[in-house]
């Protein structure tokens, strides 16, 4: 098996950048604690229990996952130390991750305005996880360093710099997306200029964009590298390292097939096409593409009424 890519830390930013990431709440201390220890070739499950311990939503989440994954057993795991040893650590990292995103991007006490985007964002992260992973299970050949699970984790949290510009400067985000230029409105306007999506409107009013701030807010928070570089090169993936660039791809097209679905979230892309070369660099075709995109309209459908 090829070994995990060098660590890539960031990012030259301005200082307003650095500014706004001060702004934000903190990530919550047990997952800070949970990425530490499993960084950490001293830690144990006994003391990733400890930690874990003080979070009853990421204490619930890891049994179900835990429970899920061995349904065949008589009875029901409740031991989160066995649980842990059951999972394994990169499985309740990447647990600690997905409940903490959750909570980033679905506050309680905002409403408004704040609430609306909040939600939206949340859909096409939910969505565009969804498509990472089923993109990653399409794969002829698992990919070398990460699994489905983890490409999920790259998929929810990839748009997490706008989350940041949504608690930081709420008012010139906005002022940013009424700017956007709708895609249909290209697709009609024959000739038209390159349409201004929202990383372009970004670079004016902040000074850079969402991928960039994304990145530098996950190598605070500590995050593993391959979210660093998924969420940092999600539009421009020739842009990362030669090791990065598949993993990145992938995760540009999963942006662009769950900005597809009705109701997805396209304001920062310039188009919603995938091409032939794309494809290629991930391995897979069309066929591939298809078969997600249909398994991903199938799982958003609503259950019919009984």
């Amino acid at each position: 098996m090829n070994a995990k890519p060098q660590l890539r830390r960031s990012s030259d930013l301005p200082i307003e950048a650095e500014r706004l990431l001060d702004a934000l709440p903190t990530l919550p201390k047990v997952a800070l604690e949970v990425i530490r220890l499993v960084d950490s070739p001293f830690a144990s499950a006994a003391d990733l229990r400890r930690a874990v311990g003080e979070d009853a939503i990421l204490t619930a989440r890891i049994l179900q996952a835990v429970n899920a994954s061995t349904h065949g057993l008589s009875r029901r795991i409740a031991d989160i130390e066995r649980a842990i040893l059951i999972l394994g650590l990169n499985t309740v990292r990447n647990l600690a991750i997905i409940t903490s995103a959750e909570r980033f991007f679905q506050p309680r006490r905002e409403a408004g305005r704040f609430r609306s985007l909040a939600n939206e964002l949340w859909r096409h992260a939910t969505t565009t996880a969804s498509a990472a992973k089923l993109l990653a299970m399409e794969l002829p050949e698992p990919h070398p360093y990460l699994t489905s699970e983890e490409f999920y984790v790259i998929g929810l949290i990839h748009d997490v710099g706008i989350m940041a510009e949504l608690y930081s400067d709420r008012d010139r985000l906005i002022e940013a997306l009424e700017r956007v230029q709708p895609l249909d409105d290209i697709a009609r306007s024959e000739g038209s200029a390159p349409r201004k999506d929202l990383r372009a409107l970004e670079l004016e009013v902040f000074g850079f964009d969402h991928a960039a701030l994304g990145r530098r807010l996950c190598d605070r928070w500590q995050f593993p590298t391959f979210l660093l570089d998924g969420v940092g090169f999600h539009h421009s993936p020739m842009d990362a390292a030669e090791d990065a660039q598949p993993a990145a791809m992938l995760v540009s097209i999963a942006d662009r097939v769950a900005a597809s679905v009705p109701g997805g979230f396209a304001d920062d892309l310039p188009s919603l096409e995938v091409d032939d070369e794309e494809l290629e660099l991930i391995g897979l075709d069309e066929e591939a593409l298809d078969r997600v995109r249909y398994q991903l309209q199938a799982d958003l459908a609503p259950a019919p009424r009984r």
